[in-house]
């Protein structure tokens, strides 16, 4: 850089410099040529021309190089300060009043100007807290983005690759979706959010019932509120009315139940039930088919807790006891011949009540025939009475011993041996009544 101290100050414009040091154009080659250079601590209030016509990496309408060694505490230290006072007299108005105006200049010549800044700030080192710039409350930060750390944005829309959102407007629940603006979905109050495609955002407006779950729609379709299906813990049911029966992953189902009735299993796990039936029916099997109630149940078989089956049974029926006399029966008749008897199981039990009118004529020891033949056990039963019949001396007693099917008439005394009853010791008008139980 070329410069010229000049002895006194120069006029540069309209005003007159105090002191310092002044360049005329630069005339020779340097690192920074400017049409200006002042090295000082001035104030200069004017406007600069001239034409650079040196070569160099800058090239300056004005360059200022200040230097600031204080010897007590500065408010405010600035290489080019600016404090304009405007004061128009009477009558004079001024359009547009600037601190600092910069146009849009023009080029001219053959060359090229790449880039064109009509303000360019660059971050200072010196400081603390560095700012590239402070203009009216904006703040703009230090780095390559240029953030904005104070006052309000009004130009163009920041995209998100620069910190922004790349919208103008947002409302609702934010999605961002890479380096795409980020979008805003309206959402209804009590709706429950469900993710879309590409990161969007969906709603789902809840059941107008109370208690709806939220039931999931597999991988490929959003949720709802709907009634829960069994494979999801719930019923796959909307009412149920009585007693509750599942199969499988099917709907539970309901089946209405009467007061005291019995409830009866059906096809596919289902329940039913039967119908109050009278007072004493039992309720009996049917194969292939649902029980029912019975006033006259037939039972072939009952099972006792040690396995042995009680598996017949004859209520009580009457049967007609014969008298034989060594096996025949020739002319014997009755005024009374009658008996009854009951099967349970094994074991039958009987009564045999005979009136005779006439003895016959056959003859040999007396027989009574049984209801149902005898099992191979040999059973005594007793008499519970006798009539007109004459026993051996010192016989007093009328017994009988079954054998197969018939009971054996025998005579008992105090020490005399037991034998039979013969048809000698009937008369014509003899009665005999006999009771007893025996196997089968």
């Amino acid at each position: 850089m070329a410069y010229v101290k000049l002895a006194s100050p120069p006029t540069i414009g309209n005003t007159t410099q105090n002191t310092g040091q002044f360049s005329t154009v630069g005339v020779g080659a340097a690192a920074t040529t400017s049409a200006l250079y002042i090295n000082a601590t001035n104030r200069i209030g004017t406007w600069i021309t001239g034409s650079n016509v040196s070569t160099g990496s800058d090239a300056d309408g004005l360059f200022v190089d200040a230097s600031f060694a204080p010897s007590s505490n500065v408010t405010n230290a600035a290489s080019i300060g600016l404090y304009p006072t405007f004061a128009p007299p009477v009558g004079v108005a001024i359009a547009n009043g600037y601190g600092l105006y910069i146009a849009a200049g023009t080029q001219s010549g053959a060359g090229t100007v790449t880039t064109g800044y009509g303000l360019f700030v660059t971050a200072p080192a010196y400081g603390t807290a560095n700012k590239a710039a402070s203009i009216g409350g904006l703040v703009i930060d230090s780095g390559g983005t240029g953030t904005i750390s104070a006052g309000v944005w009004n130009g163009t829309t920041i995209t998100v690759a620069k910190g922004g959102t790349g919208a103008v407007t947002l409302t609702g629940v934010l999605i961002g979706n890479g380096t795409s603006a980020v979008t805003a979905n309206a959402v209804t109050q009590y709706d429950v959010l469900v993710g879309g495609a590409s990161n969007a955002i969906t709603s789902v407006a809840p059941s107008a019932t109370s208690g709806i779950p939220l039931v999931s729609g597999g991988a490929s379709a959003d949720p709802s509120f709907t009634t829960a299906v069994v494979a999801g813990g719930g019923t796959g049911a909307v009412t149920l009315t009585g007693i509750l029966t599942g199969n499988g992953t099917s709907a539970v189902t309901a089946n209405a139940v009467t007061q005291h009735g019995v409830l009866i299993a059906g096809a596919s796990n289902a329940a039913s039930s039967l119908g109050v039936a009278a007072t004493g029916t039992v309720l009996t099997g049917v194969t292939g088919a649902d029980p029912a109630f019975s006033a006259t149940p037939t039972v072939t078989s009952i099972t006792f807790g040690s396995g042995n089956a009680l598996n017949s049974y004859i209520s009580e029926t009457s049967w007609t006891p014969v008298l034989k006399f060594g096996g025949g029966t020739t002319g014997i008749t009755y005024s009374t011949q009658a008996g009854f008897y009951i099967r349970i199981g094994n074991l039958c039990f009987f009564t045999a009540n005979l009136v005779l009118s006439n003895k016959g004529s056959s003859t040999g020891n007396a027989t009574i025939t049984l209801p149902i033949n005898n099992a191979t056990v040999e059973v005594i039963v007793g008499t519970n009475f006798w009539s007109n019949i004459t026993l051996a001396v010192l016989n007093t007693n009328i017994s009988g011993f079954i054998q197969s099917n018939i009971i054996n008439i025998n005579q008992t005394g105090s020490s005399v041996a037991q034998s039979a009853v013969a048809d000698t010791n009937f008369a014509n008008n003899s009665s005999i009544y006999f009771s007893g139980v025996y196997f089968v």
